[in-house]
């Protein structure tokens, strides 16, 4: 009683007889608002009181990955789930970037690939195979590409990805690679100089080869131990070394029993 306006900070009160007053004080409240990029979503957003370390949460979408926190209080901008300190009206944007996925080409003898690189989630990368001469393309291995026996197509990222680009020897060339000079024929025979015909299960390039001679019978070529004449010798559970310097009288050195021999 007395109280000239008790809700003011600054009032006056008429004595008119001993007065017990008391003073009430009430602790601020601040409004927290919170906004995100796209690519994501959050949490927290509400009416604090002053100096509450207020919970803040982003989550990103399918594809996305938190960036930072933009805006001041921020106990740490670059966690995605941190605090806020309201001592003041705060607005906080969440920044969400896209995920970059690595995507890698490569190709089998017989012709080249392009479209390796950095793409962004979701991103439809276009790839394409170029044969060289004396050969076609026969198909994509690897990540799943939408038409796998196109040599232009495309594929949806969504990790990181690898393609090879598979290539065929065509009937009637002359085909220099690892394997030497290589002849194809209309069958499944090939001409590999000095080797001779040998029959192969596919026509595609490759790194290795099961291949049928006439004299040696099944013969393991890979690429790498083929560099040095080593072939692995199916008959006689050996490795083999070919001797080519006399190209019309080949010879070669089996190590299972340390002998040369003519073929």
């Amino acid at each position: 009683m007395g109280i000239n306006d008790p809700t003011s900070q600054q009032t006056t009160t008429l004595m008119t007889e001993d007065r017990n007053l008391s003073a009430t004080f009430s602790i601020h409240t601040y409004d927290l608002s919170l906004l995100a990029s796209e690519g994501g979503s959050v949490t927290g957003a509400s009416t604090y009181d002053y100096g509450t370390l207020a919970p803040i949460v982003a989550t990103p979408s399918t594809g996305y990955t938190f960036s930072s926190w933009a805006g001041t209080g921020v106990t740490n901008s670059t966690n995605p789930s941190t605090t806020v300190e309201m001592t003041d009206e705060r607005t906080l944007i969440a920044n969400f970037a896209k995920i970059p996925l690595s995507f890698t080409i490569t190709s089998m003898e017989g012709g080249s690939a392009s479209g390796s690189g950095t793409y962004d989630y979701g991103s439809n990368v276009a790839l394409t195979a170029e044969p060289s001469e004396g050969y076609k393309f026969s198909q994509w291995e690897g990540s799943a590409v939408v038409n796998p026996n196109s040599s232009s197509t495309t594929l949806l990222l969504t990790e990181d990805s690898a393609v090879t680009a598979i290539f065929e020897r065509l009937p009637g060339y002359w085909n220099e690679g690892w394997l030497g000079f290589v002849l194809q024929s209309d069958e499944d025979w090939m001409y590999v100089h000095p080797l001779g015909w040998m029959f192969s299960l596919t026509s595609k390039t490759k790194h290795d080869y099961w291949l049928w001679h006439s004299t040696l019978g099944w013969l393991w070529l890979e690429k790498n131990t083929f560099s040095n004449s080593q072939i692995w010798m199916n008959s006689e559970n050996s490795w083999i070394f070919i001797d080519s310097s006399d190209w019309q009288k080949p010879k070669y050195y089996n190590y299972g029993n340390e002998t040369w021999n003519n073929y």
